[in-house]
């Protein structure tokens, strides 16, 4: 007997039928998490600039970028999220160190690991290093 008390002739004589379209959550799940990007981080022209670039994802469809203050390792919190382009560019930075992430998304629900940390950035009274 299957699941609901139907036996399996009762079903087949039904003339039921199930299937996937493309797209579909079943197809979606199947697929396995992108992987992350690698980013970089490069000073700007600009004072209290820093362009954060990366390589594509396949299946990847946006990216959030992550950026902290802290360390490579804690107190990221999200700067931009639904980025189309491989590139992002925070302005206006106070005084200070940053570092950056990226994570990949796939549509509007899928999004992959953090990447690896950027590596420092420190903005000072004149310079960007």
């Amino acid at each position: 007997m299957l699941a609901w008390g139907i036996s399996a002739p009762a079903a087949a004589a039904s003339n039921w039928n199930s299937g996937l379209v493309s797209g579909s959550a079943a197809e979606a799940a199947a697929q396995a998490l992108p992987a992350p990007p690698s980013p970089t981080a490069a000073c700007t022209g600009l004072i209290g600039g820093i362009k954060v670039t990366w390589g594509a994802v396949a299946h990847a469809s946006a990216y959030t970028v992550y950026q902290s203050t802290t360390s490579s390792t804690s107190g990221f919190s999200v700067v931009a999220s639904g980025v189309t382009t491989l590139s992002y560019t925070q302005s206006g930075l106070g005084l200070g160190s940053y570092w950056f992430k990226v994570a990949t998304s796939i549509g509007t629900n899928w999004l992959g690991p953090m990447s690896a940390s950027t590596a420092q950035k420190m903005i000072t009274l004149v310079l960007c290093t």
